[in-house]
């Protein structure tokens, strides 16, 4: 029996731009970083902020929060490299995702503005 190729609708592509960043849907965000559930990076969106204090700058557009690519390819580079344990890992497994967090330097990428964090605060820090 011949193997059948498997059709693909490709990569997605972003849903619009704005001030010349394209954005994605969440759905499409989660098809381009392949290792985080659509549930996963929707809650984070709906935060604004990853688990890891990764800040998205999320933009909202008719009923929808979109993505800057950027960050896109940012979240989707460093799980390339490093895996998101699950929340049922020992914390042995999960403190060493903390340290390579920290390696990578997520601290450096800043909100564009201090509205961003302003409407998004981090716990304790109102």
């Amino acid at each position: 029996m011949k193997p059948v190729a498997k059709t693909s609708r490709g990569p997605p592509k972003p849903v619009c731009v704005i001030r010349d960043e394209p954005h994605y849907t969440v759905a499409d965000a989660a098809r381009v970083i392949e290792r985080v559930s659509e549930s996963t990076l929707r809650r984070w969106v709906v935060n604004g902020w990853t688990s890891f204090d990764l800040s998205l700058d999320i933009v909202r557009r008719k009923r929808r929060l979109l993505i800057p690519e950027l960050k896109v390819l940012v979240l989707k580079e460093f799980f390339d490299e490093t895996p998101l344990p699950p929340r049922t890992a020992p914390a042995v497994v999960r403190e060493e995702f903390r340290q390579a967090v920290r390696l990578a330097g997520f601290h450096f990428i800043r909100p564009r503005t201090a509205y961003s964090r302003a409407r998004n605060p981090r716990p304790g820090q109102r």
